[in-house]
């Protein structure tokens, strides 16, 4: 049963028996646009809102685990941020910088070559792990390495094409 829809795509106006319009339906799209580049960006402000609520930013609260999978799918979402790319948003960069600033990224080993060598810290560098991320996605390697069934799955999209009654 869906209970809550978190989506930057066109309501398509499923599964309104369980999850009617209201809160447990967040749709960051208007005026044939979406808002974010990215469904991470809504999760990012989603766990900000619940969770982080009454914190200080200096405190380091959000799970690095968590952290770094946000953080790569919203880099690679709004193709790192970069403005002729046309896809990042305000909502994108703030999730973004809290994401790395309000993380413990010592807690969580990093391979260095997406580390920020300019810090001190186990932090991570965007433009590095965007670079990294987007050359995995063109890897014969990786590819090679799945089934047909988990490359289909990777992104997969379902659309319904309304028949034509008159037919």
């Amino acid at each position: 049963t869906v209970t809550e829809i978190v989506d930057h795509h066109l309501d398509e106006n499923e599964h309104l028996d369980t999850c009617p319009h209201g809160p447990h339906r967040n749709i960051a799209f208007e005026d044939s646009q979406a808002l974010v580049a990215s469904t991470c960006t809504l999760i990012v402000e989603r766990f900000y809102a619940l969770v982080m609520e009454g914190e200080t930013s200096a405190q380091k609260i959000v799970p690095p685990s968590l952290a770094i999978l946000l953080l790569g799918v919203i880099l690679l979402d709004s193709i790192n941020m970069l403005p002729q790319a046309g896809k990042g948003t305000p909502r994108d960069g703030d999730a973004i910088q809290k994401l790395l600033s309000d993380t413990d990224w010592t807690q969580i080993p990093l391979p260095d070559e997406i580390l920020d060598n300019k810090k001190n810290h186990n932090t991570p560098d965007p433009t590095k792990l965007f670079e990294c991320l987007q050359a995995q996605k063109f890897s014969p390697k990786f590819w090679k390495g799945l089934t047909a069934m988990q490359g289909i799955k990777m992104d997969y999209k379902s659309f319904l094409i309304p028949s034509d009654a008159s037919a």
